[in-house]
């Protein structure tokens, strides 16, 4: 990606987490990339593209954080404790970005999240992958994959919502494993029925 066009990214989820509303400035985007006016349309023709560029340069981070975690396939760890290990690295990635939290808080409730078809896609296959063996394996409930992420999610906001309210609770492993257990009861086949 050109420095100019990341200069914009990085600019443009800075500009958004600062916003109270989901909302763009483009000259306030387009001085702190150093970008002459007008810039921005220079490098994304709309400004869907541009704020579907943010999201997935995000995304992307965060899935490149989890992808060893993802694709380490020890025969000694289950896929339970590779998903407890996403998701407390998940949490911790988070808690280090809060610039790009606060942009994929304001992201997931607008419309360009309902209407972006590359989340579903290139973003969340690997996360798909996954939850598709899980399946398979007997571990987690036959949901829709794109359903029971949406649950992931929406439980990983939930925490971090409540670790940003009770900052304590970021250090607190028995929370943070309690959070993670009560996603996974709920996604999970019980034990007696997969037997």
């Amino acid at each position: 990606m050109k420095l100019r066009k990341r200069e914009l990214i990085k600019s443009g989820i800075k500009n958004i987490a600062d916003h109270d509303q989901f909302e763009i400035n483009e000259r306030e985007i387009e001085i702190d990339a150093n970008i002459k006016r007008g810039g921005l349309y220079q490098y994304f023709s709309t400004k869907r593209e541009f704020i579907d560029h943010c999201f997935n340069c995000i995304i992307r981070e965060l899935l490149n954080s989890n992808r060893v975690l993802l694709e380490e396939r020890p025969p000694d760890v289950d896929i339970k404790e590779r998903s407890r290990k996403v998701w407390f690295n998940t949490i911790a990635w988070w808690l280090g970005n809060p610039e790009k939290y606060k942009f994929y808080l304001k992201y997931l409730t607008s419309k360009y999240y309902r209407d972006n078809e590359s989340v579903n896609l290139k973003n969340r296959e690997i996360y798909f992958l996954e939850g598709q063996q899980a399946i398979q394996s007997g571990f987690l409930k036959n949901l829709p994959l794109e359903f029971a992420h949406e649950l992931i999610v929406a439980q990983m906001v939930n925490t971090l919502q409540y670790i940003h309210k009770n900052p304590n609770c970021s250090a607190d492993a028995e929370f943070l494993n309690l959070s993670f257990e009560s996603v996974w009861d709920s996604l999970s086949v019980k034990e007696k029925t997969r037997s």
